[in-house]
């Protein structure tokens, strides 16, 4: 990769700071690049894909925020649009909604057909597509003048779809219970959060033109059937905001790992997301300015 700078006496007209300011921006540039290219490369890719979390950062009573974003992923569309709004009632209480979507989701999966003399497996390539809404409550509190510590708990339902036209191979509703902690600090310009989610995930609804696609994963040899199973997941992330008055960008990263299973039934190697959006945010202080014409 080249360097492009501009011409001219670099001691004078750009001193040192600038050009190790200049070399770190690069240095990001590629580890976002290689980030990028990770998250495309996945080889087993299966059922189960993380999703960010909806991560408030509340510290008083009457905040509001509300997150647009985009997550990376494999297939014919490379981003899921999401949404995230959250609000604080009373001090120390929030409550949070959430729209997740999967848009044309590439995965390999093989099914298994049974005779009397042994087990024959095909292996295709779908896309996935679904979305789920979900919602929730929970518990904040300051650490200090910056700090905060934020709980939550809640409840998602959703629906997901595998086919590869002209075929149809099955399509599932299913319920999503969620717990995650995060703390981290905050100011009027940027916060930084980090935290934990724990989720179980049921699958129902379950409707296949086969009755082999009940059973399906991306090894022969590590199938699972899908309904009538409580998928364990848990899921560190990093949150983190920076921007002016009103608005900030946003950014998220996070993996997840199955619990319960050594073979990781579900969740195949894609493991890794990467999310980013733009935040809007409000507190009373701003309001209360704003209604007085202070600045």
């Amino acid at each position: 990769m080249h360097l492009f700078l501009p011409s001219g006496d670099y001691d004078t007209k750009y001193p040192p700071h600038f050009l190790s300011v200049y070399l770190l921006h690069m240095r990001v540039r590629l580890l976002w690049l290689t980030v990028f290219i990770a998250l495309l490369s996945s080889c087993s890719r299966r059922l189960y894909y993380p999703e960010r979390a909806n991560v408030p950062t509340f510290m008083e009573a009457n905040e509001l925020k509300a997150t647009a974003s985009v997550k990376l992923q494999t297939g014919r569309a490379f981003f899921a649009p999401e949404a995230d709004i959250a609000y604080a009632p009373a001090n120390h209480i929030g409550i949070i909604a959430s729209y997740r979507s999967m848009p044309d989701r590439m995965a390999d999966l093989y099914s298994r057909f049974n005779s009397t003399t042994s087990d024959s497996f095909n292996k295709t390539q779908v896309n996935l597509r679904g979305n789920r809404i979900e919602a929730g409550a929970g518990y904040f509190t300051r650490m200090g003048r910056e700090g905060m510590l934020e709980v939550y708990g809640g409840y998602g339902n959703g629906s997901m779809t595998a086919d590869q036209a002209p075929y149809h191979y099955f399509d599932t509703r299913y319920h999503r219970f969620f717990v995650q902690a995060d703390v981290g600090f905050k100011n009027k310009d940027i916060s930084v959060t980090g935290g934990v989610q724990a989720s179980m995930q049921q699958y129902y609804q379950f409707h296949a033109d086969s009755i082999v696609y009940r059973q399906v994963s991306s090894n022969p040899a590590q199938f699972v059937e899908l309904t009538g199973r409580n998928f364990l997941f848990v899921q560190p992330y990093i949150n983190a905001e920076a921007g002016y008055k009103y608005v900030f960008f946003n950014f998220q990263c996070g993996f997840s790992a199955q619990l319960g299973s050594n073979k990781r039934d579900i969740s195949g190697d894609a493991f890794m997301y990467l999310s980013m959006g733009v935040t809007f945010r409000l507190d009373a202080r701003r309001c209360s300015s704003y209604r007085s014409g202070s600045k």
